[in-house]
Protein backbone atom coordinates (compact mmCIF):
# COMPACT_ATOMS: atom_id res chain seq x y z
CA UNK A 1 0.00 0.00 0.00
CA UNK A 2 2.78 2.40 0.81
CA UNK A 3 4.11 2.13 -2.81
CA UNK A 4 0.90 2.66 -4.25
CA UNK A 5 0.93 6.19 -1.77
CA UNK A 6 4.20 6.83 -2.79
CA UNK A 7 3.26 6.90 -6.24
CA UNK A 8 0.03 9.18 -5.95
CA UNK A 9 2.01 11.52 -3.38
CA UNK A 10 2.74 14.44 -5.80
CA UNK A 11 -1.16 14.23 -7.50
CA UNK A 12 -2.25 14.36 -3.96
CA UNK A 13 -0.62 16.88 -2.97
CA UNK A 14 -1.79 19.82 -5.07
CA UNK A 15 -3.43 21.67 -2.42
CA UNK A 16 -5.38 24.20 -5.40
CA UNK A 17 -8.90 23.08 -4.03
CA UNK A 18 -8.87 25.08 -0.83
CA UNK A 19 -7.00 28.09 -2.11
CA UNK A 20 -9.04 31.51 -1.53
CA UNK A 21 -7.73 32.92 -4.72
CA UNK A 22 -8.08 30.72 -7.02
CA UNK A 23 -11.58 30.93 -9.11
CA UNK A 24 -14.07 28.39 -7.85
CA UNK A 25 -14.16 26.88 -11.01
CA UNK A 26 -10.74 25.68 -11.16
CA UNK A 27 -11.10 24.36 -7.63
CA UNK A 28 -14.01 22.38 -8.31
CA UNK A 29 -11.97 20.83 -11.28
CA UNK A 30 -9.18 20.03 -9.09
CA UNK A 31 -11.43 18.61 -6.11
CA UNK A 32 -12.90 16.54 -8.74
CA UNK A 33 -9.80 15.27 -10.01
CA UNK A 34 -8.38 14.43 -6.44
CA UNK A 35 -11.91 12.40 -6.21
CA UNK A 36 -10.78 10.61 -8.95
CA UNK A 37 -7.53 8.87 -7.43
CA UNK A 38 -7.85 5.52 -5.61
CA UNK A 39 -8.83 5.62 -2.23
CA UNK A 40 -5.60 3.59 -1.43
CA UNK A 41 -3.44 6.47 -2.31
CA UNK A 42 -4.83 8.84 0.55
CA UNK A 43 -1.90 8.77 3.60
CA UNK A 44 -4.69 8.96 6.11
CA UNK A 45 -5.27 5.67 5.23
CA UNK A 46 -1.56 4.31 6.20
CA UNK A 47 -1.21 2.24 9.20
CA UNK A 48 2.19 2.27 11.05
CA UNK A 49 2.87 -1.58 11.95
CA UNK A 50 5.34 -3.69 14.48
CA UNK A 51 8.83 -4.26 12.23
CA UNK A 52 9.29 -7.63 14.09
CA UNK A 53 5.42 -9.03 13.69
CA UNK A 54 3.37 -6.65 11.11
CA UNK A 55 0.92 -6.08 13.99
CA UNK A 56 -0.91 -2.87 13.21
CA UNK A 57 -1.38 -2.00 17.06
CA UNK A 58 1.41 -1.96 20.23
CA UNK A 59 4.04 -1.13 17.59
CA UNK A 60 7.79 -1.64 18.03
CA UNK A 61 10.24 0.75 16.72
CA UNK A 62 13.81 1.58 16.57
CA UNK A 63 14.96 3.77 19.11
Amino acid sequence: MRGKLNKMSEKRNIRDHKHPDIPSEMQDKHRSNLYKLPRKSSFARVRNRCIYMGRPHFVYEFF
